[in-house]
C-alpha cells in the first residue's frame, strides 16, 4: 500500500517570516520536530494526488484567472497549543478561501468538506491545552501553492504557484 501524497493549497510564509516563526518556537519551548521550510497556512485540502482530476493546475489556474483574488494578509497573535491563531486580522485570507471554494465548486471541483480555522502549526505532536498571547508574526501573502505533502517524509512539493494579483493601483505616499 501506498504513503498518502494529499494535494493542498497552502499560503507558505517567505523566508523572514519562517525565521521569525523558528526562533518562536525555540522561545515558546516547542518540539523541533517541524523544521522551518514546512511551516504554513493549508487554505484548502483537494484530494490525493493519484486521484487528482486530469487538467487540475489548468482547473486551478482558470479558478484564480476568473476570480478577483488579491493579495491579503495573515497575521497571527496568540499560540493555541502548538499552533499560531489570530483573529479578525485574517478576515481577509477567509473572504479569499470562501471565494475559492465557491469557484472551485462551480467549475464542478469535488472538494473535501473542511472547515476553513486559519492557523500556522509549529511542531507536531502532544501540547499542552493553552491559548496565550504572542508578539504579532505574519505577511503579505502574494501566492497560493498547490502542494504534495510527501507522507512519511515529512516534506512539500509544490507543484504550481498562482499570484494574486493587485488589482487596484495604490498611491506612493
Amino acid at each position: 500500500m501506498h504513503a498518502p501524497r494529499p494535494l493542498y493549497i497552502f499560503a507558505k510564509p517567505p523566508e523572514e517570516t519562517a525565521l521569525e516563526a523558528e526562533l518562536r518556537q525555540r522561545e515558546l519551548g516547542l518540539a523541533s520536530n517541524y523544521g522551518r521550510e514546512r511551516f504554513h497556512t493549508t487554505i484548502l485540502p483537494l484530494c490525493d494526488a493519484r486521484e487528482a482530476p486530469p487538467g487540475l493546475v489548468d482547473i486551478l489556474d482558470a479558478a484564480f484567472a476568473s476570480m478577483i483574488a488579491e493579495p491579503c494578509t495573515i497575521l497571527f497573535d496568540r499560540l493555541h497549543r502548538n499552533a499560531l491563531r489570530g483573529g479578525s486580522a485574517l478576515r481577509d485570507l477567509r473572504a479569499l478561501q470562501a471565494m475559492l471554494v465557491k469557484r472551485l465548486t462551480a467549475m464542478g471541483l469535488c472538494l473535501p468538506r473542511y472547515l476553513f480555522r486559519p492557523h500556522m502549526s509549529l511542531a507536531y505532536g502532544a501540547a499542552p491545552e493553552r491559548t496565550i498571547p504572542i508578539a504579532p508574526i505574519g505577511w503579505q501573502v502574494r501566492e497560493l501553492q498547490l502542494v504534495k505533502s510527501i507522507h512519511g517524509e515529512g516534506r512539500h512539493e509544490t507543484l504550481a504557484r498562482f499570484e494574486l494579483i493587485r488589482r487596484q493601483g495604490s498611491f506612493g505616499f
